[in-house]
């Protein structure tokens, strides 16, 4: 006798990827009759209730769907068992988020939140395509549509684009050996991997061969066989967190006792955390900011530095402190009808011991940096030398940031295919003045990125027919441009020129605002009356700020006369440099201590003090009696860092015990590889990383004596720094980043060395009745296209002595001949430049080299303080 449908299912026999707890009930909800199988769906209460936490029972997400708060695939659904399947969109309208439906490696679907752009389509594998009445063609989904008119080249188990708004296919993917897959049944559902080859058997079940990001290859059925992208693009979805890499129980352990430490600092914050001792009047006399309509907060160069300067009192703001003074910004500005935007330009890694003592590094310090509340940020260089670097950044910041991250020409291999490092570009319109803003990012053009990212020279970049296209799209529709960048701002670089050459094709009369990073400066300069750059220093010494008013009248470019572009452009614009401490901090937001600090500050600063204990960063391994500087002071004085490294520290360095050594050596160090100063106090682990956070690897080669002491002073000759046809390194890179810049300078190092200090970062201004009444520290006195105003504090200026691009310890005999054997030894990351060296000298010798230590410099140094009196 039938029974007729069944209308009921227990817990006990629910899917698990469900994710129900037995024990709570007895049934579970059964799914209506639907596009998608029982046990192939998600009933919306399970997603709105258990998922999503935002109903605590069945009555409650009734409620919320007979509101017809929930669509799914675009259409409005009241059925609380609607079988919602993979692919499928779900849009909440009441809180602006869209959902989208796919599996995670364990089989399960993911809450994978979506951009409202990505919304408006849908992935849909074709099942059979048939003739029906009056021969009209036809394609089945796997959801259960049914399209007439498909192109006539869509065969069953390709992939077709689904518009949600009009029904109709926009554009579809052949299934075909390349392409990108996922794997939605079987033991490796969730798997995102490459089509290697299909494999067909006659009266049985055809299989294919799929091999993922990892080169680990596996076999599953047709029928589990989901086409999401092409060879030669991106996927056509985001995907969830793990990007489908299946990892095996060893790799998912190891990466949870990597993370631990950052669960640990979460949940054991300290109950109170020592704020800075901070008087009630500035030590300093301090600029006031300039506001305008929209205003700008701008870092770069981060490097890690989120604990403050511990030893510079004039920087000793930490991470949570600047996210109490952007917060407390943002309401000054609300509160006035005025905007404010924060901005970050790149080099998060590589210079603190916070960012660098973990494996891979970044791990503790950047579930620190996302804590600020960016708008807008792009990728440094730092990001995209070692692939687990970029993977860190793919992972997590653009996962946290996933429509304010933008970069333009940079990409990352997702599964062997390209695609960009998180949004190509930002439109949208701002809270307060409603001003619409076209926003792109960029990295210059570097050349040693890891094999699992590419960066494309911006210069091919605004060539390229989407951002044409995007250019045209927007022409007429924007108030102002944006351009976050990790590209110096100086005016011998030439590539934001180039940039707005383009940029004012489209945009002729429109407002740009170009922000920098890479060479460690600040400056400020203008390209055009209508268009400036900001670059804000380095390591949190610096916040970048621009206030600017895009709708203000003023003449047409073509009718400004060039010497009143600066005039012009001050009207417009206006811009300060503000020390990273509290005392600037609490003068611009004009509060006290006791009402200045936020809930997520204060959480921020116990975060990284606990994190510090935690990897005991401030432990003491010795103790340095007096200050050394990389260039406050000339390259021979005994104050200076390189001529202590050079006379007393490399001369400890011990070859392998394997290696066959000379008893005459030459050690060689780019002076890039040592970044900041030694201040006098205890060296801690964290100083260890300050000095020099690169773990490069000796070699050695061994050459004449004649030739050895040749190779330094050729490296360091300012005529061969490059030629026009790019024949051999780039030997001024070898520098630290803002000696870099002022290498580029017309003027070179006559001028740079001069007693009239003609520098971009340090240069004397004019005597204040401030600076007579008050006793001024060190610090930055900025010189920039605005004149020598913009340091939001007043400092005595410092001079910034030239550093050669190498320095050399010599431990050779002066009695042995010219022809002696004398190894010559340096770091791995400049063996081009030694190569080209010995060719400039015309050496032709056979030589070999050699692994030579893996004692990097920093533990050098550790071991010396440790051992003497520094």
């Amino acid at each position: 006798m039938g029974r007729g449908p069944k209308k009921h299912l227990k817990r006990l026999a629910a899917p698990s990827h469900w994710m129900l707890d037995k024990l709570s009930g007895t049934y579970a909800p059964r799914p209506s009759a639907g596009p998608h199988k029982l046990r192939e769906s998600l009933p919306l209460v399970i997603f709105l209730r258990n998922r999503l936490k935002y109903a605590l029972n069945g009555r409650e997400v009734k409620a919320i769907l007979m509101q017809e708060h929930v669509k799914v695939d675009g259409k409005v659904r009241t059925d609380s068992t609607f079988p919602a399947g993979f692919m499928d969109v779900i849009t909440l309208e009441a809180t602006n988020e869209n959902f989208r439906l796919v599996y995670d490696v364990k089989g399960r679907f993911a809450v994978h939140r979506i951009t409202a752009e990505e919304a408006s389509y849908k992935l849909g594998k074709v099942k059979k395509v048939q003739l029906g009445k009056r021969g009209i063609p036809y394609v089945v989904t796997h959801d259960g549509r049914t399209i007439r008119y498909p192109d006539p080249l869509i065969k069953a188990n390709d992939t077709v684009k689904i518009d949600l708004a009009t029904g109709k296919i926009t554009d579809f993917i052949k299934f075909d050996t390349g392409r990108l897959v996922m794997v939605t049944g079987g033991r490796n559902m969730g798997r995102v991997g490459v089509i290697t080859h299909r494999e067909k058997h006659e009266g049985g079940f055809d299989l294919v061969h799929i091999k993922d990001t990892l080169e680990n290859t596996f076999v599953t059925r047709l029928s589990n066989v989901f086409v999401i992208g092409t060879e030669a693009g991106k996927p056509y979805v985001s995907l969830p967190k793990g990007k489908g890499i299946k990892l095996s129980i060893s790799e998912e352990r190891d990466r949870r006792r990597a993370q631990s430490a950052v669960t640990i600092s979460l949940f054991t914050f300290h109950q109170s955390y020592p704020h800075h001792h901070t008087p009630k009047h500035p030590r300093h006399p301090i600029r006031p900011l300039e506001w305008n309509a929209i205003n700008f907060v701008h870092t770069t160069d981060t490097h890690g530095w989120y604990s403050g300067h511990l030893n510079q009192k004039q920087y000793s703001a930490n991470w949570g402190d600047f996210i109490s003074f952007t917060k407390r910004l943002k309401q000054k500005a609300h509160a006035n009808g005025q905007d404010l935007l924060v901005i970050d330009s790149g080099d998060r890694h590589d210079g603190n011991g916070l960012s660098d003592i973990t494996t891979p590094n970044g791990l503790v310090s950047t579930p620190i940096f996302i804590q600020q509340d960016y708008d807008l940020l792009t990728i440094g260089n730092h990001e995209l030398y070692l692939w687990e670097n970029s993977q860190q950044e793919y992972d997590t910041v653009i996962e946290h940031f996933p429509d304010n991250y933008v970069s333009s020409n940079v990409e990352y291999s997702q599964n062997g295919l390209f695609v960009p490092f998180g949004s190509r570009y930002k439109y949208w319109q701002t809270p307060q003045q409603k001003i619409r803003i076209l926003a792109f990012g960029f990295l210059f053009d570097f050349k040693k990125f890891n094999l699992g990212t590419r960066v494309v020279p911006l210069a091919t970049v605004i060539q390229e027919e989407w951002f044409q296209e995007v250019l045209q799209q927007h022409a007429g529709k924007v108030d102002l441009l944006v351009i976050v960048t990790h590209v110096p701002i100086d005016h011998q670089w030439p590539e934001l020129y180039q940039l707005n050459a383009v940029l004012r094709q489209y945009f002729p009369e429109t407002v740009i605002q170009y922000f920098g990073g890479h060479s460690h400066v600040r400056d400020f300069t203008v390209l055009d009356a209508k268009a400036t750059a900001l670059q804000s220093g380095r390591y949190c010494e610096t916040i970048g700020w621009v206030s600017l008013d895009p709708r203000k009248e003023v003449p047409s470019l073509e009718e400004i006369p060039l010497e009143s572009t600066i005039d012009v452009a001050r009207t417009i614009f206006s811009r300060s440099y503000i020390d990273f401490n509290l005392d600037s901090f609490l003068t611009h937001t004009q509060r006290s201590l006791r009402h200045f600090d936020t809930e997520k500050g204060l959480e921020v600063s116990r975060l990284i003090a606990d994190t510090r204990d935690l990897l005991n960063l401030s432990t003491p391994l010795g103790k340095v009696h007096r200050n050394y500087f990389v260039d406050y002071v000339p390259l021979g004085s005994s104050k200076n860092l390189f001529n202590l490294l050079t006379t007393r520290v490399l001369t400890a360095l011990v070859p392998k015990k394997l290696v066959k050594a000379h008893h005459q050596r030459v050690i060689i160090i780019n002076t890039g590889s040592v970044r900041y100063d030694l201040y006098k106090g205890p060296y801690t682990i964290d100083t260890k990383y300050i000095v020099s956070p690169f773990e490069n690897n000796w070699v050695k080669i061994t050459v004449p004596k004649s030739v050895a002491l040749e190779v330094a002073p050729l490296l360091n000759r300012d005529d061969y720094i490059a030629t026009a046809s790019g024949e051999h390194p780039q030997n001024w890179k070898l520098l630290p980043p803002h000696h870099q810049a002022r290498r580029q300078l017309k003027n070179g190092w006559s001028d740079f060395n001069s007693a009239g200090n003609a520098q971009q970062v340090l240069q004397a201004s004019p005597v204040t009745a401030a600076r007579l009444r008050t006793k001024l520290s060190k610090g930055y006195v900025t010189h920039d296209d605005f004149g020598s105003n913009g340091d939001d504090t007043i400092h005595k200026p410092t001079i910034n002595f030239p550093i050669p691009n190498v320095v050399e310890s010599v431990q050779v005999d002066e009695t042995a001949g010219p022809d002696s054997p004398v190894d010559l030894v340096f770091y791995d990351f400049i063996t081009p430049n030694v190569w080209w060296a010995l060719d400039q000298i015309g050496f032709e010798g056979n030589v070999r080299i050699q692994q030579y230590s893996d004692v990097y410099l920093g533990q050098l140094l550790t071991d010396y303080i440790q051992d003497n009196k520094v």
